[in-house]
């Protein structure tokens, strides 16, 4: 559940990045956007190579209790943040919801606060059914696959990130 504080945060400088026309210079530079798509793909990666070899760790184990959350809430903010989708994404949806007749920066405060909001709660919720339904399921075989599982995902959206054209 910490994490998604990284997960916030990440998305908060997204949005100020798009905010303060700084998307539309990654939209403008090529080498930017690749070096950020690069960089964010290669953490993708390596994140899945950690995952995949994972230990399993039995919930309840001492094992079981995060070992740093400090790291953690960082790899999180890493990851929404080296996102060049992200910052693309804010930059093309946002200019569609600003009415020019009103004040931007409350708008932008406005939109930026909702979604770091559904951001959190979506994840919120799966965290708390998934936590809840890996009690139930603490078997270390199923575990283990969950890990493989997550690390094949975590690559394939390396993959993506590493292959994103830009439009």
């Amino acid at each position: 559940m910490l994490c998604l504080l990284g997960v916030a945060a990440g998305d908060g400088l997204a949005m100020t990045i798009s905010f303060i026309d700084l998307g539309a210079l990654l939209a403008a530079s090529a080498e930017l956007f690749t070096a950020m798509k690069l960089a964010g793909a290669l953490y993708l990666f390596w994140l899945a190579w950690r995952m995949w070899r994972a230990p399993v760790v039995l919930p309840g184990t001492e094992a079981a209790l995060p070992g740093s959350t400090p790291r953690a809430v960082l790899r999180a903010f890493s990851v929404t943040v080296l996102n060049p989708k992200g910052i693309a994404f804010f930059t093309a949806f946002v200019p569609q919801f600003v009415d020019p007749a009103r004040p931007l920066v409350p708008q932008l405060v406005v939109f930026g606060l909702t979604f770091v909001a559904f951001a959190v709660a979506i994840p919120a919720t799966w965290v708390t059914v998934v936590g809840r339904a890996r009690k139930m399921l603490a078997r270390p075989r199923l575990l283990q696959a969950m890990n493989r599982a997550g690390a094949v995902v975590l690559a394939g959206a390396g993959l993506l990130t590493a292959t994103l054209k830009r439009a």
